[in-house]
Formats: C-alpha cells, structure tokens, sequence
C-alpha cells in the first residue's frame, strides 16, 4: 500500500473515553459543590435553620438555669431569714437574762434596804452592853456576827468614815465645827450613824459630823 493510500485507522476507544471523562470532569467541577460558589450557595441556604436550631438549644438552656436560678435565690433569702430570726433569739435571751438579773438585784438591794434599821439597832444594843460578861450579851453578839457574814457575801459593806477626808458622796455632814490650826480641808471627826454600799453602791449615806 502506497504513503497517498493509506486507510484511515479508526479511532481509539480508549482515547475517547479519557476525552469524554475530561469533560464531564470539567463540567461537573464546574457546577458541583466543591467549587466556592457551591459551598457558599449552600451555607446561605442553611444558614437561617442553623441559625434557628442554636436558638432554640440556648432557650432550652434558660428554660434549665432559671428554676436553678430562682431556687438560688429562694435558698439564700431563707437563710438570711433564718440567720436574722437566730440572731433575734440570741439577743432576746440576753436581753432576757439582763432583766432578770437586774430585778433580781433590786429585790435583793429593796430587802437589805429593809433591814438596815435592823442593823441599827444591833449595833445600838451592842454598844450598850458587854458581849463577854452575860450569856444575852454573848448570843446577840453572835446574832450579829451571822447577819453580818451572810449579808457581806452578797456584797453589803459598811461605810466607816472616821477620820477620814469628808466625802459628800459617801457622807452626809449633820454638824460642823472650826478647822484645827494648820488643818487643811474638811475631816470626819464623828459618826452618828454608819453608812452602807450595796454591790460597790452607795446604798445609804452615813451621818456624820465634819471638823473645817
């Protein structure tokens, strides 16, 4: 066969198939989904649903903590409440206690204010009479002794200002007489009747009389 003559080959199939899958390549890259216009086209069209599905996954959220919230603050509120009644008690019972005591001190300040005129006249008839020459004499001085005892436990005291600096608190001058030569201030020189403190409180004030 002559170079003019030769007959033409026909057409391999394995080259057109390569032909054909590079074009439908090419066409389906252009329009597919893994080129950039693609994927934006389909983020934009699930967009809003996702948008609206974490919305509603933060309201379910909410919808959660607020009952957790507002036990919270029921719980604390309770609390404070509980905290204020205690301390309420606490200072009521204090308050209480104070009270008592004080009318406790005033019924045992009015009692011994009853018996002083008592002690008086202890005090009188021991100075009228010899506890060691009869057994009367012997038995009062022990009655005195033992009212003494007790009622200095419970904090009575005795005032006894002679010769002492005249204290207008603890004293009261009756009677009054010339300052000694080179005497300065005031002196008890004499007590007519003794004077008492009850618990560091002057309870009655002595009767005295005051030489300046």
């Amino acid at each position: 066969m002559s170079g003019g003559d030769q007959a033409e080959l026909p057409p391999d199939p394995s080259s057109a198939a390569a032909e054909e899958s590079t074009d439908a390549g090419v066409t389906e890259g252009d329009a597919g989904p893994g080129t950039g216009v693609g994927a934006e086209d389909s983020l934009a069209a699930a967009g809003p649903a996702g948008e609206e599905s974490a919305r509603a996954d933060t309201d379910g959220m909410e919808e959660v903590l607020d009952p957790l919230t507002a036990m919270t603050i029921e719980r604390d509120e309770y609390l404070d409440t509980l905290r204020r009644v205690q301390a309420e008690f606490e200072n009521y019972k204090k308050r209480m206690v104070r009270q008592q005591t004080e009318q406790l001190e005033r019924a045992a300040e009015g009692l011994v204010n009853k018996l002083l005129p008592v002690l008086d006249n202890l005090a009188l008839a021991l100075s009228h009479i010899d506890t060691d020459a009869t057994e009367e004499g012997k038995a009062l001085g022990q009655l005195n002794s033992s009212v003494w005892d007790v009622l200095s436990k419970e904090g009575l005291e005795k005032v006894e200002p002679l010769d002492q600096e005249f204290d207008p608190n603890e004293a009261e001058a009756v009677m009054h007489e010339p300052a000694e030569e080179g005497q300065d201030g005031s002196k008890v020189v004499e007590v007519f009747r003794p004077g008492y403190r009850w618990r560091g409180r002057v309870l009655r004030a002595a009767m005295v009389k005051v030489r300046g």
